[in-house]
């Protein structure tokens, strides 16, 4: 009866340890990095606090320097940041960073900001939806960038596979550079700027008024 009891106990305590949940108030931040394969949801709001969880809670890094908060694995987990859930609050982040397989979403509120950077690398996933005056994307290295909202304009620049998903996001203006292979996609209603170079295809929405674009050894440009 006693060992049943202790192997409930341990269970339990099991069960608890796998449900933590840490929550941490930060100093207000412009910008956000995470790696090592975490799952970041970015809520703007009036506070500024990190909650994690997930088996893995107690082994995310929160490093504050100057207005930059960067989110990572503590040595020994590196790359094991999907057995943990982190959720920002934030009043002030314009620039957020993914890389290394991690993914970082803005979707139940709008992020606002005269001027919103985002960059994905190395296999990492952002998916914002956004109200700006302007928007520069950068993805390199098989990452992915999905934007939807609306902005006066929009710089993509892609690298190495990578892709820019903007058809949702409507802009007055496109630039858009597509370099060894991926995908852009913009949607521009005044003009749109585009060039590819070594393979990969940028599809322009919306009919923009002024268009202008080049292709370098290969890639394709369609207009819809």
């Amino acid at each position: 009866m006693n060992i049943k009891f202790l192997f409930v106990v341990a269970l339990s305590l099991c069960a608890q340890f796998a449900l933590a949940q840490i929550k941490q108030v930060i100093p207000e931040v412009t910008s956000l990095d995470i790696t090592d394969r975490l799952s970041v949801t970015v809520i703007p709001s009036d506070s500024s606090q990190v909650e994690i969880k997930g088996e893995l809670a107690d082994k995310v890094e929160i490093i504050i320097a100057g207005n930059s908060l960067r989110l990572k694995m503590k040595a020994g987990f590196l790359m094991k940041g999907n057995q943990a859930q982190v959720m920002v609050y934030s009043p002030s982040l314009n620039r957020l960073t993914a890389r290394k397989g991690s993914e970082l979403y803005v979707e139940q509120e709008e992020l606002q900001g005269d001027s919103l950077f985002f960059t994905s690398l190395e296999g990492a996933k952002i998916r914002a939806k956004v109200a700006s005056n302007a928007v520069e994307a950068i993805a390199g290295t098989g990452a992915s960038i999905d934007l939807l909202g609306s902005s006066q304009s929009l710089s993509a620049t892609s690298t190495a596979g990578a892709s820019i998903f903007a058809k949702d996001l409507q802009v007055k203006s496109a630039f858009a550079r597509l370099n060894a292979g991926g995908k852009i996609e913009v949607n521009a209603s005044e003009s749109a700027d585009v060039e590819t170079r070594m393979g990969g295809s940028i599809e322009v929405y919306g009919k923009p008024a002024q268009t202008k674009q080049r292709k370098i050894a290969g890639g394709k440009i369609n207009f819809h």
